[in-house]
């Protein structure tokens, strides 16, 4: 998790930096009214005061983003928010989240409070995507950041490299927005709540664009214990279709270490392969940008199905096709 932790918190950073270091030594700072280096805002003084790690060096000056919602200030080593409405204080290094209330209280977390990812994908979402993040509504400014899709290492999936990449620009209808949007919810499992269980979830890399979450099935008897199976879900989108594809065809589109290519999928979404290994089945797909993964594993308690694999897929490329349409 520590590397995972890297990578975002390096993306958190340069979302916030570019701008600055385009900037000639005698500019203004991104957001400032003169050439006087900015420092850190009033705003977050008692948020700086509070929390038990150094703040860094603030990039820009603060600003508001989110039509007055969230004042921000990006730093070197991550981002300043505050929530204008409830008055939180949030310090992100890109991997934790402290938040500072009115009253004193603070809280450290991996996941992003209210506001505080749509407030750091302003910077991110190109223009002539933004439409597309229909869960965030956010308004787009300042700097563009090309993510890079860097698959997640699971029990079942195995890490590859992401490609070094240039994206080129595509006019083709895509999804850019947050990858929750568009991820398998419990809901969507056989039975739903009553048999399945969301295990955990890993949000470090939502600016990377990419997100994690697995699930787990209860015994058919009532117990709580064995989960099993377990249902992996990897979301990743990348900067262009050309992007995607290549990603697809060097590690998504054939079978990773100790599997085999199973039977060709009906036809659901621009690509689809599956691959089986003992106990495992991954089921992968390509729409559009977006690279869907679900994987299924089994500890021998109870049967797998490709069937419900391939369902999962299905449910997250619908999404993203219905939010491109």
């Amino acid at each position: 998790m520590a590397s995972l932790a890297k990578r975002w918190f390096h993306f958190a950073v340069a979302l916030g930096g570019l701008l600055a270091m385009a900037a000639t030594p005698a500019a203004a700072a991104p957001f400032c009214v003169d050439t006087t280096p900015p420092s850190v805002d009033p705003a977050f003084s008692t948020l700086q005061g509070a929390v038990d790690v150094a703040v860094g060096k603030p990039r820009e000056c603060a600003h508001f983003v989110l039509s007055g919602e969230m004042l921000i200030q990006h730093l070197d080593t991550g981002a300043l928010l505050l929530n204008a409405s409830t008055g939180d204080a949030t310090f992100t290094d890109g991997a934790n989240f402290w938040t500072l209330t009115p009253d004193g209280g603070l809280s450290q977390s991996v996941t992003p409070p209210d506001l505080v990812l749509p407030a750091l994908l302003v910077d991110v979402v190109p223009p002539d995507r933004a439409a597309a993040a229909a869960s965030t509504d956010v308004a787009v400014a300042g700097a563009q950041v090309t993510p890079t899709p860097t698959p997640l290492a699971t029990s079942a999936a195995t890490q590859v490299p992401a490609p070094g990449v240039s994206a080129t620009p595509n006019a083709a209808p895509m999804y850019y927005g947050d990858p929750r949007t568009i991820a398998l919810q419990l809901s969507d499992l056989p039975n739903g709540a009553h048999s399945w269980l969301l295990v955990g979830q890993d949000t470090t890399r939502l600016l990377q664009y990419q997100y994690t979450t697995e699930f787990g099935r209860h015994p058919d008897n009532g117990a709580l214990l064995p989960l099993d199976p377990l249902m992996i879900v990897n979301i990743i989108m990348a900067d262009s279709i050309e992007h995607a594809q290549t990603v697809w065809d060097q590690a998504y589109g054939k079978p990773g270490p100790g599997q085999r290519a199973g039977s060709d999928l009906s036809p659901f979404t621009d690509q689809q392969f599956y691959a089986i290994a003992p106990n495992v089945i991954d089921v992968r797909a390509r729409d559009r940008n977006v690279i869907l993964q679900a994987v299924e594993v089994t500890g021998g308690h109870d049967s797998i199905s490709l069937d419900d694999t391939v369902a999962a897929v299905r449910i997250m490329a619908s999404r993203v096709d219905g939010l491109v349409r």
